[in-house]
């Protein structure tokens, strides 16, 4: 990271995708923020989706 990490509200939404430097979790990130326009069958797949690559990611950074 570069600088120190803020929690995010409401405006964040509002000015544009979040990009936190990473493809796989700006990926993840995109997902979330469009997820609601989906139908709810498809948003449980799609959060179990992004909790698996999350946990990827994550289990990648302990390995290095």
């Amino acid at each position: 990271m570069t600088g120190p990490v803020r929690p995010l509200d409401a405006s964040d939404a509002e000015s544009g995708p979040v990009s936190c430097g990473s493809p796989e979790v700006d990926a993840v990130l995109h997902t979330l923020a469009v997820i609601d326009s989906l139908p709810l069958g498809e948003q449980v797949g799609q959060y179990t989706q992004a909790h698996r690559a999350l946990a990827d990611t994550l289990r990648a950074i302990d390995e290095t």
